[in-house]
């Protein structure tokens, strides 16, 4: 059969005109939260209410790859609501989902830029993807996420991806930065300002002391030592979860045990340490941490005495917390039907959203909050009309 020549270029044409298309504008995907294979939730046996092992997120996750999409053309809807709305106390029961959309492979890492305008997420390895906060627009990204790959803010309207030794700008791909070291499996933390971060100074990921560096001059500050350095590197504890005080002063470690450690930074010496209490968040003042206690308990410390101001059952099993910018609130993150809010003083349970997310993230200006599962693609954006 012989082909018409005439055709040929009509057919070409054609071909052109759909590649130009692109991706279609994100639109809202099933309310439905996908079933977490069972490995995710595989929890060590002594510990059944604390935060997965590492070796079963590692299992998830390196079997997902985000496909590269381009970029939508399409004007988005603005999502954001009021600008000017805190999540607080006294708005929190307007809270509203503003905006649910998908990643297009499981959810590994989240941030906001520092002053609130860019929201980015990174899958486990694959295509990061940017927006503007505010309309949802998409923004080019010039960085690929690699395994274990952590997106941080140094900037008020920057993103960074940190990859193991380097520091990325995500719209330029320019390197901004080099460490010697290894990022933690659930997050390794970061100063609030973006300068310093916390990483693994393993030759292996995860086994050794938590090294500090300074990312704007590239040193090494200061080494803490953790019981976890000797014997087995393959044993446990070891540090799972890493974050900074918000005066980065303090640097706290879950241990995937559920344990704590809490160091000074400056002098390098513990300051505390808890045997049965994952730490999870400090309040914004500084004052006060969540940590989340055997059975399904929500635990909240007062800094000044290391005693608990208060505890109560949350969930049967706690994954992240946040308190609400004016320290009133808790919201806490798990794999229940809906996140819970709770009156941390009291113990009362003042607010529920659905759909759930068992991580959270509260925007640097308090008016957004993102909830995802781990080994999910779905992201949910929730703020105040």
């Amino acid at each position: 059969m012989k082909t018409n020549p005439i055709r040929l270029p009509i057919l070409f044409s054609i071909i052109l005109l759909l590649a130009s298309c692109g991706e279609a504008p994100l639109t809202p995907t099933s309310t439905s939260i996908p079933i977490i294979p069972s490995e995710i939730a595989t929890i060590t046996a002594a510990k059944d209410n604390y935060l997965p092992t590492f070796e079963a997120k590692m299992t998830l996750w390196a079997s997902q790859t985000a496909a590269p999409t381009t970029i939508p053309t399409a004007t988005p809807t603005l999502v954001r609501g009021n600008p000017s709305a805190v999540i607080n106390a006294a708005t929190i029961t307007d809270l509203q989902l503003r905006k649910e959309f998908s990643l297009g492979s499981s959810v590994y890492s989240v941030s906001f830029s520092q002053a609130s305008s860019l929201l980015a997420a990174a899958p486990w390895k694959g295509e990061i993807k940017l927006w503007n906060a505010t309309t949802l627009r998409r923004i080019e990204t010039a960085v690929i996420a690699e395994p274990a790959s952590q997106l941080i803010s140094q900037a008020p309207d920057q993103i960074s991806v940190v990859k193991t030794g380097d520091v990325f700008d995500l719209t330029t791909g320019d390197l901004l930065s080099s460490f010697t070291g290894y990022v933690f499996g659930g997050k390794s933390g970061v100063s609030s300002d973006g300068r310093m971060i916390a990483v693994s100074s393993a030759s292996k990921l995860l086994y050794e002391n938590i090294d500090v560096w300074d990312l704007i001059n590239k040193k090494r500050v200061i080494t803490l030592y953790g019981d976890w350095a000797t014997g087995d590197p393959h044993g446990w504890p070891v540090p799972y979860y890493v974050f900074f005080s918000p005066d980065d002063s303090l640097l706290v470690a879950t241990l995937n045990d559920g344990s704590t450690i809490i160091w000074d930074v400056a002098s390098g010496e513990r300051v505390q340490e808890f045997e049965s209490a994952a730490a999870l968040v400090f309040s914004h003042d500084g004052t006060k941490l969540a940590t989340s206690l055997p059975g399904g308990r929500i635990g909240v410390y007062d800094i000044s005495t290391w005693k608990p101001v208060n505890t109560y059952i949350a969930s049967t099993s706690t994954w992240s917390a946040v308190f609400t910018p004016d320290d009133e609130l808790l919201i806490v993150g798990t794999r229940e039907e809906s996140n819970t809010i709770w009156d941390w003083k009291t113990g009362d349970l003042v607010h529920t959203i659905s759909p759930n997310g068992s991580q959270l993230l509260l925007s640097p200006d308090g008016t957004l909050l993102v909830t995802y599962n781990d080994g999910s693609d779905d992201i949910y954006l929730w703020g105040v009309p």
